[in-house]
């Protein structure tokens, strides 16, 4: 076996038990076993602060655990090939789909000829501190069964980006305490909007206009506090699940993405209209609610094409 000492790790193996042995550092201990002579693996690992994130590539292999611990798996493949067990069958989960098991499930994986796929291990507190859920559920997503979701709706196509993402800057070790945690939120946040109930049943919420107008109205007034979405559904008087369904529906974005772009959109007017002799970059972001500068600089040029202290001098 192949192993890589550095913080993203690289494992390749011929040998099912140092497969799984390998694997420890990201995931719980899984049986790993041979469907033929070809068998082979390796992976990419990236044990972040709380969460375990890896690439997998494995031939002619079967992956199981008959009971799932205290965690959450999340498996994107990235070509065809997997089969995950449903019951009392096999059915394939191909690109554009997720797999996900929690606890209290099984975890049953085959691999005929060659699956590459993204994954991540999650502690069920983290994904139950953000479960939306209904007001007063603790329970969190998922109880039992696997479950497999399509990544072509906006919040799944947001999942994909964001995991594609963060992995990217794990790979290039652009990652820190701080960063993992961003990372890990991120990710977690983006996996139980996913696992929300159909937005098509916004319908149902009464004065969804008027609570999306109240959430706007207060969003815009503190753009410049640490808002989340509990502070939001307080103002626009609902909860919070009702509050991202509305949203959805409405915007086709999560209360947190509205924020982010109200903050992006109010800092460029602000950038727009004021004097460099008077003003500076770092104030602005952080008025705007901005605390890594970094991060704003990135995000602006992504958004419109110029960094903030180009148009601050313009």
């Amino acid at each position: 076996m192949q192993r890589d000492a550095s913080p993203i790790a690289f494992v390749s193996t011929s040998d099912p038990d140092e497969f799984a042995e390998a694997l420890l550092p990201v995931s719980p201990w899984l049986e790993v076993s041979a469907q033929s002579r070809k068998f082979n693996a390796s992976a990419k690992l990236a044990p972040l602060a709380r969460v375990g994130m890896l690439q997998p590539a494995t031939v002619a292999a079967r992956i199981r655990k008959p009971f799932v611990e205290d965690v959450y798996g999340l498996h994107i493949p990235l070509r065809p090939g997997m089969e995950f067990r449903m019951g009392s069958e096999y059915r394939p989960v191909d690109p554009g789909y997720a797999h996900l098991t929690g606890p209290k499930s099984s975890f049953d994986l085959r691999v005929r000829g060659q699956g590459d796929a993204l994954a991540v291990v999650i502690p069920a507190g983290l994904m139950h501190a953000h479960w939306v859920g209904e007001e007063g559920d603790p329970s969190g997503p998922l109880q039992g069964e696997p479950a497999v979701f399509t990544l072509a709706s906006p919040v799944g196509r947001k999942l994909f980006r964001v995991m594609s993402a963060v992995w990217s800057e794990v790979l290039r070790a652009r990652t820190g305490p701080k960063a993992n945690q961003d990372f890990e939120n991120a990710i977690v946040e983006c996996l139980t909007q996913t696992l929300e109930a159909p937005i098509d049943v916004v319908g149902t919420v009464r004065n969804a206009r008027q609570i999306l107008d109240r959430a706007k109205s207060f969003i815009r007034t503190h753009l410049g506090d640490q808002l989340t979405v509990p502070d939001v559904a307080r103002a626009a008087g609902t909860s919070r699940r009702t509050l991202y369904r509305v949203f959805l529906h409405e915007e086709e974005l999560t209360p947190l993405d509205f924020i982010q772009h109200e903050r992006m959109d109010s800092a460029r007017r602000a950038l727009l209209t004021s004097n460099a002799e008077e003003a500076t970059v770092t104030t602005i972001a952080l008025q705007h609610g901005f605390n890594h500068l970094g991060r704003f600089a990135v995000h602006y040029r992504h958004a419109f094409g110029e960094l903030p202290s180009e148009t601050l001098r313009r």
